[in-house]
């Protein structure tokens, strides 16, 4: 289980590939863990860059 400190929550890339990936993290201050942040649904989330109102051209 991959552990993260309070200052690499800005890092949200990390965190959605970590997420996407089905990972818990631990989210720790001190050495201690203070919390869990897990996935609330498998992936795949519904595509956020989809516009059904585009057609595809290709």
């Amino acid at each position: 289980m991959p552990s993260i400190t309070l200052s690499q929550l800005r890092n949200t890339r990390l965190i959605w590939a970590l997420l996407k990936a089905g990972e818990t993290i631990e989210l720790c201050e001190r050495k201690r863990v203070i919390a869990h942040i897990i996935p609330a649904r498998p992936w795949p989330f519904p595509d956020e860059d989809y516009d059904p109102k585009k057609k595809d051209k290709e």
